[in-house]
C-alpha cells in the first residue's frame, strides 16, 4: 500500500492507493445514514461511472482527473446503495425499541450453530422471508433463532426454509448488558432474535447445490476423523475445525484453551484459506494449454 522512494537524494513519497476506495466508501455510508436512495439507481450509476473510469485508463495520455472523479463517484454511489441493503434498519433504529411479539414467521437458514442441544433445540441465523404486518420491518433482515424440534426433525442446512412460531424481540431490548455472543450478532447486523420458538414446519429444502455442499462437508469430516464419531479423538476434532472452519467440532475446553492462547483465529475462514485455494487452482491451471487471460479469468 505504501511506496516510499529509497534512492539517495530523492525526496521520499508515500502512496496510499486504497484511499481512493476507502474515502468515497465512507462518504457513501454517511450519505446512506441521512438520505434514502434507490439501490437500483445507485448500482446503475456506479456501474456507468466505473466504465467511465476504465475508459479513462485506456486513453493516451493518461489524465488523472478524468479517472479520479468517475472512480470516486462510482465507489460512493455503490456504497450508498449497498449499505441500506446490508442494514435495512440503517435509518430506523427506533424500531429496535419496540416490545417483543409472539408471531408466526418464515425464515431461510443462513447457517446453523447447533443441530440439537440437550433440550432438542436447533439454533442458527436465518433470513426472514415472511412475517405478519406487525413485524414487516424485519423482512429481509437476519435473525438469530433457537427453536424446539417437535414434529419436524433435522438435520437442517443452509437454504432450508422453515416456519417458526415464537417470540421475536430486538437484541438487548430488556436493557440488560449484552453478552459477547449478542455483541457478535450486532456486529454481524443481526438485530432481532427468537429464543423461545417452536419449529412448526419445513416449507422447502435447500437447493441441490447446497445439499451437495452439505454432503461433501460431512464426507470430509468423516475422512478427517478416520471414520470415528465426533468427540472420539480430540485431535481429529481440532483438525476438522481447522480444515473446514467447523468450530462446533471443538469441545468447550478446547475452545477455552485456544481462546486463552490467542490462536482461535486459526479456525476462521480467512484470506489465508482463500490464498491457498487460489494457489492450488492456479497450479492446476498452469498445467493446461490455455491462454494466460483465460487462466486469470
Amino acid at each position: 500500500m505504501l511506496d516510499i522512494a529509497q534512492k539517495p537524494g530523492e525526496r521520499p513519497s508515500v502512496r496510499a492507493p486504497l484511499l481512493w476506495i476507502l474515502v468515497p466508501q465512507i462518504l457513501g455510508y454517511a450519505a446512506a445514514l441521512n438520505w434514502e436512495a434507490s439501490p437500483v439507481v445507485c448500482a446503475a450509476g456506479g456501474a456507468a461511472l466505473s466504465l467511465r473510469a476504465l475508459w479513462a485508463c485506456r486513453r493516451k495520455p493518461f489524465n488523472l482527473r478524468d479517472w479520479a472523479f468517475p472512480l470516486v463517484g462510482a465507489v460512493m454511489l455503490l456504497a450508498w446503495g449497498w449499505y441500506p441493503e446490508r442494514d435495512p434498519l440503517i435509518r430506523d433504529r427506533e424500531l429496535l425499541a419496540l416490545p417483543p411479539r409472539a408471531v408466526e414467521f418464515d425464515v431461510e437458514v443462513r447457517r446453523t450453530f447447533v443441530q440439537q442441544d440437550e433440550h432438542g433445540r436447533v439454533s442458527g441465523i436465518a433470513k426472514v422471508i415472511q412475517a405478519p404486518p406487525t413485524l414487516d420491518y424485519i423482512l429481509g433482515t437476519d435473525l438469530y433463532f433457537k427453536a424446539y424440534q417437535r414434529t419436524v426433525q433435522g438435520p437442517f442446512i443452509r437454504g432450508d426454509q422453515l416456519r417458526l412460531k415464537g417470540i421475536v424481540q430486538p437484541i438487548g431490548w430488556d436493557g440488560t448488558a449484552r453478552t459477547d455472543f449478542e455483541d457478535y450478532l450486532m456486529r454481524a447486523h443481526v438485530y432481532h432474535q427468537s429464543k423461545r420458538a417452536i419449529l412448526a414446519d419445513k416449507l422447502k429444502p435447500a437447493n441441490a447445490f447446497l445439499q451437495f455442499c452439505h454432503r461433501t462437508n460431512l464426507r470430509f469430516q468423516h475422512i478427517l476423523r478416520s471414520g470415528e464419531a465426533p468427540g472420539a479423538d480430540p485431535r481429529a476434532d481440532v483438525l476438522v475445525a481447522m480444515m473446514l472452519g467447523e468450530k462446533t467440532a471443538l469441545s468447550p475446553d478446547q475452545k477455552e484453551d485456544f481462546r486463552y492462547s490467542g490462536t482461535m483465529h486459526l479456525f476462521a475462514i480467512s484470506g489465508l484459506h482463500v490464498g491457498i485455494v487460489a494457489l492450488v487452482v492456479g497450479g492446476m491451471l498452469s498445467l493446461l494449454p490455455l491462454p494466460r487471460w483465460m487462466k486469470i479469468l
